[in-house]
């Protein structure tokens, strides 16, 4: 990951703008010795940190809000530390770095916009891996939009980069939980899901991703007739996905055992060298499930006074059987303001909530559209403002 170290940081005055970089706000820690800075940059907003070192201070991008943008992150760090005067001790700035085709999704709401202008069938693939599936299937199949849902960052700059290079528009990819990113999406609006080879938990199976409310959101995005494809290398896992099917209506289940696959991944071909079966769960949507269409903007409609804010936030933790929302750090404005990390949501999203200028909001994006999350959301505004 870009990083550098410095032998001295001053927090730069904000806002200001350097070579197309523009940094919006800064905040540090009570004790001032470490804190973020707000980027904006390529039509990306994202956090750079600092943090105390040994030999100075060592600043870097937020894992949480980093996009894959390897330029952009590059360019933001350099800009940063001529911005503040630092002298640069060591660190690692990629050389020949090149911004990642641009199918990076980082706002739900915006991809919901995208499919529903573009008009394209849409089949989503959950977990990708090194995207060879993927790659294969939006070079063979140009008029579908493919997005691809991973949490492993380096797998989704992997594919970004390969989509760029064999120059396939059609991919998008979305780095999150699956499970949150499907429960934002409007009802029957894909024609496949793929499951391929998901992490087994064999040793726990309430980890597993292909579970009963996994199937359900799988069955509510899917249109009729559309098909939700498991492929596994374990056979406790296809079992278990069987039995959990039973607790479904209007679905047709086909099963396969070591079915040749048009493209072979790497896991699959390692596995096939040893022998080992392959699975296929093939679902097929007959139904069209109704559900009530959700509408919650996430805005906070009061100003507030950051003092009063801050007394209620800072230590806050609160959970239930819907979600959770709990605070990780805590950073204070140059403006009077903050911005603090938190853990949102019943599929926690780990999110910023920032306060400028009186006003609240969610950064850099806002939460998943989802029924739980609206609840936090609620719950979040009553805490604050007390009602």
């Amino acid at each position: 990951m870009p990083h550098l170290t410095v032998e001295q940081f001053c927090p730069i005055c904000t806002p200001c703008e350097k070579n197309g970089i523009k940094f919006v706000f800064i905040g540090s820690e009570a004790e001032a010795r470490s804190g973020v800075v707000g980027v904006e940059a390529n039509g990306n907003r994202f956090l750079l940190r600092w943090y105390p070192h040994k030999k100075g201070a060592i600043i870097k991008v937020d894992k949480t809000t980093r996009p894959p943008l390897l330029n952009t992150i590059k360019r933001s760090l350099t800009a940063l530390y001529e911005s503040a005067n630092a002298k640069v001790i060591a660190g690692h700035l990629p050389a020949n770095s090149i911004d990642q085709y641009d199918g990076y999704v980082n706002d739900p709401a915006a991809f919901i916009k995208f499919i529903e202008t573009a008009k394209q069938p849409l089949w989503i693939e959950v977990g990708f891996g090194s995207g060879r599936n993927m790659i294969f299937n939006a070079a063979n199949n140009p008029a579908v939009t493919h997005l691809g849902i991973e949490l492993h960052r380096a797998s989704a700059e992997q594919l970004l980069n390969r989509a760029r290079v064999e120059k396939l528009p059609n991919i998008r990819v979305m780095i999150g939980d699956a499970r949150a990113v499907l429960q934002s999406l409007p009802a029957r609006c894909a024609e496949r899901i793929l499951v391929h080879f998901p992490i087994p938990w064999d040793d726990s199976p309430k980890r597993r991703v292909f579970n009963a409310d996994f199937i359900g959101e799988a069955l509510r995005t899917l249109r009729l007739g559309g098909t939700l494809e498991l492929r596994t290398d374990s056979k406790n896992y296809y079992e278990n996905a069987l039995k959990t099917l039973c607790e479904f209506d209007e679905i047709s289940v086909e099963k396969h055992e070591n079915r040749a696959a048009d493209i072979t991944s790497k896991y699959e071909a390692r596995w096939q060298k040893m022998g080992r079966d392959i699975y296929d769960v093939i679902i097929t949507n007959n139904s069209i499930r109704n559900s009530d269409a959700l509408a919650c903007d996430f805005a906070f409609d009061q100003a507030v006074t950051p003092q009063v804010i801050t007394e209620k936030i800072a230590k806050l933790f609160e959970i239930n059987d819907n979600f959770i929302i709990k605070t990780r750090e805590f950073f204070y404005l140059q403006n009077g303001g903050f911005i603090c990390q938190i853990v949102f949501g019943s599929l926690p999203q780990v999110i910023y909530l920032l306060c400028e200028n009186n006003n609240l909001s969610y950064y850099p994006i806002k939460p998943y559209l989802s029924a739980n999350n609206i609840l936090a959301h609620n719950a979040l505004s009553r805490i604050l403002y007390g009602k």
